[in-house]
């Protein structure tokens, strides 16, 4: 008699709904049929499937090499005869690739720079003026901001370069 034993499995929700489409399923699926079923693109695909298949965990099968995936030729079906000695456990995806990361943080910076230009405006217009102190310590990003509104003439160096006046009363926070 076979016992079967639960897992708890500590998952993201990628490898959840990978999961759930060989929940009490005995047919292997392609690769390009478990992108579309979860419709996703085949980046993100073969990092979740990685994480299932090719980890320390291999809940799921596949076919062909074993560390590998490739889109075009590997099937992938439920591990039924998976053991571990934890009850609980997570599989971890691999992480962003370089590209990817950049793309991400230039998101991240473009959506930092609405903050740091609602934040400059509140300033110059309370005060009319903006001190900076030019140091190595400053936020790179302020810097650039206050930077970019001196090239578009949005505010002008007094005589000395650590005061700015602006011209706040055409901006809008």
């Amino acid at each position: 008699m076979l016992r079967t034993r639960s897992y708890d499995l500590l998952v993201s929700t990628f490898q959840a709904i990978a999961l759930l489409l060989f929940h009490n399923s005995h047919v292997s699926l392609a690769f390009r049929d478990v992108c579309e079923r979860m419709r996703i693109d085949s980046a993100t695909g073969r990092r979740v499937l990685h994480s299932l298949a090719c980890g320390k965990h291999r809940v799921l099968l596949k076919t062909g090499h074993r560390k590998v995936i490739d889109p075009a030729l590997d099937q992938f079906k439920p591990n039924k005869l998976f053991t571990s000695k934890l009850k609980r456990f997570s599989i971890t995806m691999p992480v962003l690739d370089a590209e990817r990361r950049r793309d991400l943080e230039s998101d991240v910076q473009h959506q930092r720079n609405f903050s740091i230009d609602a934040t400059l405006v509140r300033i110059m217009k309370a005060r009319k003026r903006l001190v900076i102190i030019w140091c190595r310590v400053a936020d790179v990003g302020t810097d650039s901001r206050i930077k970019s509104w001196w090239e578009k003439l949005y505010i002008k160096y007094n005589t000395s370069p650590q005061i700015a006046n602006s011209f706040a009363n055409g901006l809008r926070a």
